[in-house]
């Protein structure tokens, strides 16, 4: 594991050097933290935008150069402050979490573009758990009961704006099919939660609030 380790460290050198010189990079268990140097104080946005475009170049040479190894990269949000650097490294550490659970292992997730997730991220896991089952027993049941995937397919359909050509290219299928699996949805329910925004935004935050619960 040390040897891989400097090896990983002797291909990051050269492109944070060329993004960010003098940049840090510290080796923690099975993390590697990079504290980025800057010459001068820049603004929030270019700060964000530098650490983007150094993750970005980083995950590409290690796909690269290792065949096989996915890594998930978190970006913390930039303090002028020195003495914020522990803020900062919680916040990345959170963004890898939730970006492994939203996105994917492989993905470049940053503190600030967490929206919904990062506020959703604070709460109990139990109380999403009972959330969860009591908004979506039916449909839990349902699936479990007969190997189908109304809720996958109703949290797809939500994501592309209800439109079933849209859901059905994520999802394989026919767009007949997820017609299909959506009335089922309605018929398992007893109401329509398209036709109310209320219950339509209850659904839609519950199905993504399931997915910090995997893993």
């Amino acid at each position: 594991m040390r040897k891989l380790e400097n090896q990983i460290k002797g291909y990051l050198r050269p492109v944070i050097d060329q993004y960010c010189p003098r940049s840090l990079i510290v080796l923690r268990g099975n993390k590697l933290l990079i504290f980025v140097h800057f010459e001068k104080l820049p603004e929030r946005d270019q700060a964000r935008e530098k650490a983007k475009s150094t993750a970005a170049a980083l995950r590409d040479i290690i796909l690269q150069e290792f065949t096989g190894i996915r890594i998930s990269i978190g970006i913390g949000e930039f303090y002028p402050s020195p003495l914020d650097l522990c803020k900062s490294y919680r916040e990345a550490i959170q963004a890898i979490d939730i970006g492994d659970k939203v996105y994917g292992y492989g993905h470049i997730t940053a503190y600030h573009e967490l929206g919904v997730y990062g506020i959703l991220g604070q709460v109990n896991k139990d109380i999403i758990g009972g959330v969860s089952l009591a908004l979506l027993e039916r449909l839990l049941q349902y699936d479990s009961e007969n190997h189908t995937d109304l809720v996958k397919t109703l949290e797809i359909y939500l994501d592309e704006k209800e439109s079933f050509s849209a859901a059905a290219k994520r999802l394989f299928v026919h767009p007949n099919t997820v017609k299909y699996r959506i009335d089922k949805v309605r018929d398992i329910l007893g109401f329509d939660l398209f036709e109310h925004p209320e219950q339509r935004l209850n659904f839609h935050l519950t199905l993504k609030m399931r997915r910090l619960l995997i893993f």
